[in-house]
């Protein structure tokens, strides 16, 4: 059994992939049956889950803010020198496909 927040967790993550509601469907469908059984408190989370509304909203913005902001920026030099964007070789920065993808 996952704890109330892996589940929540796992529906973010997958609303934010931007999986299409039809093929989302029996995943919310098992989340809210979880939720409640953890007797979650925000029962228009349930609801939105179970009737298909939940989607590209809040949480899963939240979720892409929080990966996002753990992520290392690129640093662009911004002091007016006309350089700025140009200073960057974007050809070396995704030479390397290890590398995270920012978003």
């Amino acid at each position: 059994s996952f704890p109330t927040k892996s589940v929540l967790h796992i529906v973010e993550k997958f609303a934010a992939s931007d999986i299409r509601k039809e093929d989302a469907m029996e995943l919310y469908q098992i989340a809210a049956d979880c939720l409640e059984k953890k007797r979650y408190k925000d029962k228009m989370y349930i609801e939105s889950l179970r009737d298909g509304t939940f989607g590209f909203h809040g949480r899963p913005l939240l979720w892409l803010w929080r990966f996002s902001s753990r992520q290392k920026k690129v640093e662009i030099d911004n002091e007016g020198n006309g350089k700025g964007k140009d200073a960057i070789n974007w050809q070396d920065e995704f030479q390397d496909t290890n590398k995270p993808l920012v978003v």
